[in-house]
């Protein structure tokens, strides 16, 4: 208690009115921080809900989009499938014009002609008229749609 005796009382309340701006202070410090964070989180939470909503909104867009071309698809596919065999003819007539011209002879250097694909199928021999290569155009569609199927497939990975 001598010591702070020999200290003015005036000092002791400017002392005291100081360690209380500063604590004050402080805790100001401390209580507009945490203000601040609690905002930046619901303004956050806020753009990340409306990020949400629309994402699910395209999402869902998007789903319609897809389910109405693979019905449309299907539709067209059951269509194709369900009609009646393509006949088709070719035509041999002698007396028909070709448009490509005829080989001539072989030059030196040329490419020699390539052996037939082990996997074409002959043709059946048909009437007069020429023949009939619908079966078999029926057959390459097929095909490319399986072809077409399967790289939907991969694009879709």
């Amino acid at each position: 208690m001598g010591l702070l005796a020999l200290i003015p009382t005036k000092d002791l309340v400017y002392g005291a009115a100081i360690i209380c701006l500063i604590t004050l202070g402080l805790y100001e410090r401390h209580h507009l921080i945490a203000e601040g964070q609690q905002h930046e989180l619901a303004a956050l939470k806020l753009s990340s809900d409306r990020l949400q909503k629309q994402t699910a909104a395209e999402t869902a867009n998007l789903q319609a989009k897809a389910t109405m071309a693979e019905q449309a698809y299907d539709k067209e596919h059951a269509l194709i499938a369900n009609q009646p065999p393509l006949s088709v003819r070719l035509c041999n007539s002698p007396h028909s014009g070709s448009v490509v011209p005829k080989a001539g002879p072989a030059k030196p250097g040329d490419a020699a002609p390539s052996a037939a694909a082990g996997n074409v199928q002959p043709l059946p021999s048909g009437d007069s008229s020429g023949p009939d290569i619908g079966p078999l155009l029926s057959l390459l569609a097929q095909r490319a749609d399986e072809v077409s199927a399967t790289l939907r497939e991969f694009q879709s990975r």
